[in-house]
């Protein structure tokens, strides 16, 4: 797994284990099985699907996995790339993740209308050289 900076050095900082001990441990160091109901009540105390009655906009754990893709399509990730990343078979599901907003749509434009602008002055071609 690839893991930004803050999360390796929280990773670091922890006193290592044995090798085939789990990360995250339930009570008496068993293998978690379900995730607790602690992420609903976090939710539902912030009050994140008040009023909300279509299920396909409700806060849901499986938020947080669909914020992560979103976010690493913004930032100009590939979908190749991401599609790796979230372990997906086949590019069709990580196509799911990209809705991407109207300022990266505008952001693809201006990089295509600066490499044609490159093209027709004559740089393009210095360029990829």
């Amino acid at each position: 797994a690839y893991l930004t900076s803050a999360v390796s050095e929280i990773f670091n900082a922890k006193t290592r284990g044995k090798n085939n001990e789990l990360i995250f441990q339930g009570r008496g160091g068993v293998k978690i099985e379900r995730i607790s109901r602690t992420f609903e009540r976090v939710v539902e105390d912030l009050g994140f699907n008040e009023n909300i009655s279509d299920s396909r906009q409700r806060f849901v754990f499986h938020s947080l996995r669909h914020s992560y893709a979103s976010w690493m399509v913004e930032g100009g990730v590939s979908l190749y790339v991401l599609k790796n990343l979230m372990g997906h078979s086949g590019i069709s599901q990580t196509e799911r993740y990209a809705h991407l907003d109207a300022e990266s749509l505008q952001a693809a434009v201006k990089t295509f209308e600066k490499t044609f602008q490159a093209k027709d002055q004559g740089t393009f071609e210095k360029k990829i050289a």
